[in-house]
């Protein structure tokens, strides 16, 4: 049997496969994903900003359909048999492909500028196949990197070291975009050490360039540099850029100051967009009292309590955002609920559709993911939160940078209002014996 025909797995084990269909006695043995290849790849790439008129297209479509075109090979890199599925994995690891994708968003210069720009440069083109492969490795449910995976970092890592001493391709783009993922991967991992190495190298090339706002390919590069920092605060509370500084600038009620306006134009769908609404103005209200030196007049029981999961989460959400609140004025108050009510946003968010807060609350979406991620202590669920709305982020105009900065001042606020609350409890605690 020709190894050439082999489903990825058993190619990837170097095993005979019986190239059964859909899936192969080994994979079905392994309770493996089974994916064949066809013999003739048709290497792809978005037209994006390649043809003209595209921008209409995607104003003008229902569903975020991808526009694909074959491509002339070589790659910018030997060609290998898996390559094709890699990119294919890079596309689908957004999480954007059923809901509409605008021009001028992340998700959308991913898809094109990214693309475009990887399909000739070497670096970033490993590094879009180290992307693909970690999403291969995710949906696997590995907890360790494959080969293939560690084989695109490494190279990412050999061509960036060979290219620091070059004066030009030293801080190019295309280099300073190739570490973006390496830099996310280890945040995502737990790895302190490797996120801030690969985080200092970054801010370190962005400082030759003169500064962020000098990164090209339309926004994206600061972008990426952006949710990268985002990640690594989140993870570690580590803040070495100059985007995301040590205290929230913006005011935190910014974020549900955006989503109510959003909500205004919603069209809703089956979606009650006013209960929402007003969960979102408790919320706000909410955080201009406690913010004052008065005690919030707070009732948590005049919220309804909705029997989808989509309002659940709201519920919870606010839930968690009134009991931090109130906490310090009652000082004998179970902290530890609040670990309960995290673990039940996770269950619920887990039993929503992924696509419909894309679709029609984004910023919601995030809104509540990062009240979990703010509530928590352990690592892992915070990682969870995040990369649970991280598709959401992507939707997002590049030219709207502020979206980001009110996600992680909403995130701060939650986290340092949590953390007072409980020294608050345990003084009182302490002063009560």
């Amino acid at each position: 049997m020709a190894m050439r025909n082999a489903c990825i797995s058993c190619r990837f084990r170097k095993r005979k496969c019986d190239k059964a269909f859909p899936t192969c006695g080994r994979c079905e043995a392994n309770f493996t994903q089974c994916i064949y290849i066809p013999q003739k790849h048709c290497q792809v790439v978005l037209l994006g900003a390649q043809a003209p008129g595209v921008e209409y297209a995607y104003r003008n479509t229902q569903a975020a359909d991808i526009y694909l075109s074959p491509l002339s090979e070589p790659y910018p890199i030997p060609r290998r048999w898996y390559m094709p599925r890699l990119l294919q994995n890079f596309i689908d690891g957004l999480g954007v492909s059923q809901v509409p994708v605008h021009p001028g968003s992340m998700a959308w210069s991913l898809q094109t500028v990214w693309m475009q720009h990887a399909l000739s440069d070497p670096c970033l083109f490993h590094a879009t196949l180290f992307l693909g492969s970690s999403y291969s490795d995710m949906l696997r449910g590995e907890k360790e990197s494959s080969s293939i995976t560690l084989f695109h970092q490494s190279e990412v890592l050999r061509l960036v070291g060979e290219r620091l001493g070059h004066p030009v391709l030293g801080i190019d783009d295309c280099t300073i975009a190739a570490i973006t993922p390496l830099a996310s991967s280890a945040g995502f991992r737990g790895d302190r050490d490797a996120a801030r190495i690969h985080q200092a190298g970054m801010w370190r090339m962005v400082e030759l360039r003169g500064g962020h706002d000098k990164l090209g390919m339309g926004g994206l590069v600061a972008a990426l540099l952006c949710m990268n920092s985002l990640v690594c605060r989140i993870a570690f509370n580590q803040v070495d850029h100059p985007l995301m500084g040590g205290e929230p600038t913006l005011p935190p009620s910014a974020l549900e100051v955006r989503i109510l306006n959003s909500l205004e134009d919603s069209p809703g769908y089956y979606i009650p967009v006013q209960s929402i609404r007003s969960i979102i103005q408790i919320a706000y209200n909410a955080k201009l009292q406690a913010n004052s030196q008065v005690s919030p007049a707070l009732d948590r029981d005049n919220i309804s309590i909705p029997e989808d999961p989509v309002y659940q989460c709201c519920h919870l959400a606010i839930t968690i955002i009134l009991s931090i609140i109130q906490l310090p004025f009652h000082p004998f108050h179970p902290s530890i609920s609040l670990n309960y009510l995290v673990y039940d946003l996770k269950s619920y968010l887990m039993l929503t559709d992924t696509q419909t807060w894309l679709r029609y609350l984004p910023e919601v979406y995030s809104w509540v993911c990062m009240i979990g991620a703010a509530t928590t202590d352990e690592l892992e669920l915070r990682i969870w939160f995040y990369f649970r709305q991280a598709s959401a982020l992507r939707l997002v105009s590049l030219q709207n940078g502020c979206f980001m900065d009110e996600l992680w001042a909403h995130f701060e606020w939650v986290k340092e209002r949590r953390l007072g609350a409980r020294y608050y409890n345990r003084l009182n605690c302490i002063s009560s014996w």
